[in-house]
């Protein structure tokens, strides 16, 4: 670890010096790296056109976490909640969560879903630490059932892919709409639980 924050350091030296007024390391979530970071980045080249960002994006909550408390991020882009009382946060957007299918699925024809239509279908998921994670489990216990989960992954585009292979359904945020992958439909669900 120890290298690496040097490596880092060094890195960062090196961007001062080609001109840069500075450097910010940031965090981000998977929503934000397809929706908020672009804004993010926007705003930076035309707020503070001499700074350089070191973005390191999917991150889950906790990783983010971590490297806040660690100093390897200066700031993040998570979803609550959080566990430590050293950070603050400022709210940013609200999420809601909707249903990945594959496009052959049974469900995929039908426009909006109550959450209880997934009870006896396989679920891809994100890690058992992810703030959606959490409150997918909870939303679908609320609607009576524990949800069956085949696969645990980290990464969005990953999880996106086993839907689209059939694997199963997946509860992800509004924002991945935005991915334009073959072979999965999104639906929104009534009473849709937020991130």
């Amino acid at each position: 670890a120890l290298l690496a924050e040097i490596d880092k350091l060094e890195q960062d030296v090196k961007l001062v010096g080609q001109g840069a007024s500075g450097v910010l390391r940031v965090g981000v979530s998977g929503t934000a790296t397809y929706r908020l970071m672009p804004m993010i980045v926007q705003a930076a080249r035309v707020h503070m056109p001499g700074l350089r960002l070191n973005v390191q994006g999917e991150m889950l909550t906790p990783e983010m976490e971590i490297a806040l408390e660690e100093q390897r991020v200066d700031v993040a882009v998570l979803r609550p909640p959080i566990r430590s009382s050293q950070l603050s946060l400022k709210f940013l957007e609200k999420d809601e969560l909707v249903v990945a299918l594959p496009e052959d699925h049974e469900l995929a024809s039908r426009g909006l879903l109550d959450l209880s239509d997934l009870a006896d279908e396989p679920f891809i998921t994100y890690p058992l630490s992810s703030a959606v994670n959490t409150i997918s489990i909870e939303a679908c216990r609320q609607a009576g059932f524990s949800p069956q989960i085949v696969q645990e992954t980290q990464e969005t585009s990953t999880l996106l892919s086993f839907v689209a292979a059939g694997m199963g359904v997946a509860l992800v945020p509004t924002a991945r709409r935005m991915f334009a992958l073959q072979g999965i439909v999104f639906r929104q669900l009534r009473n849709a639980p937020a991130v």
